[in-house]
């Protein structure tokens, strides 16, 4: 998994219009930032990922804790205003 570039994949399937309504995004070892060093970047880049999923208004996830984790993110069936 290309996973210093989750954050890039997000936008493009989110404002790309690539996902559809009723599509889902699996991010797998979305936990792997528990298990690297502090120094190494791509920590801050799961980090950032999963704070990125964490803060979007637009979407619901679970994270499931099998291995280094799955997300699992799909678009709100409707948005509040």
């Amino acid at each position: 998994a290309d996973k210093d570039n989750y954050a890039t994949y997000y936008k493009l399937a989110m404002d790309g219009g690539l996902l559809a309504d009723d599509g889902c995004i699996l991010a797998d070892n979305s936990l792997c930032a528990l298990v690297y060093d502090k120094d190494d970047i791509r920590r801050q880049r799961l980090h950032e990922f999963n704070m990125m999923v964490a803060d979007d208004d637009r979407v619901e996830q679970v994270v499931l804790t099998v291995r280094e984790g799955i997300t699992i993110i799909r678009k709100k069936l409707y948005q509040r205003d």
